[in-house]
């Protein structure tokens, strides 16, 4: 023990931190030890139970999550987590339906006035692909001219993704959104109707 009081003396001293002393060494010590090897035999144990269940088909495997209390007694709860298909982040798109003959900038009019999307996009930047459709800031002057481009244009003509129109019609394209409102890039998957 005298050890790693010594260890943390010098850490202190290299760092600029104020009243270690040999019982608080060894209280930190007593209480950090026990709690990291107890927390590792208990993700051991849920881990090789989760792999009997897989192994044996005995009984269901873990469905999203475990919580494990142990403060009074043992009491574990396994919550199962709804995924939000409107979820910007995790969903597989967003899907924004126009018009065939709509301009960029009525198709972020559209994306804007969501009804899932509300609130969550301001100021949105929008691209395809590699291609930057439009974007706010530093490359807004040069790609301000799509904005009254129609998405068919911008999506399928001489530097789209080659598919045609009825290809987009059935399918639509995949959109990436970036907003300032937004901690990742929204995908969207943009559909023309007629």
């Amino acid at each position: 023990m005298k050890w790693v009081y010594n260890q943390a003396l010098i850490r202190a001293e290299e760092y600029g931190i104020p009243g270690v002393t040999y019982q608080l060494t060894q209280g930190v010590t007593k209480n950090i030890i026990p709690a990291i090897a107890s927390t590792n035999a208990i993700v051991a144990a849920a881990c090789s139970l989760e792999a009997l269940k897989l192994i044996t088909l005995c009984s269901m495997g873990l469905d999203n999550n475990l919580m494990y209390v142990g403060t009074d007694g043992v009491y574990t709860l396994t919550s199962k987590y709804e995924k939000d298909e409107y979820c910007p982040l995790c969903s597989s798109g967003t899907v924004i339906r126009v018009s065939r003959n709509a301009t960029l900038q009525e198709c972020m009019d559209a994306l804007m006035g969501d009804v899932h999307l509300k609130g969550r996009v301001e100021k949105p930047s929008l691209s395809h692909g590699s291609r930057n459709l439009y974007v706010r800031g530093a490359l807004e002057e040069m790609t301000r001219p799509n904005l009254t481009k129609t998405m068919a244009e911008l999506l399928c003509g001489i530097n789209g993704d080659g598919r045609s129109i009825d290809d987009l019609d059935k399918s639509g394209a995949e959109l990436f959104v970036n907003d300032p409102a937004l901690v990742a890039p929204l995908k969207i998957r943009l559909i023309l109707e007629d």
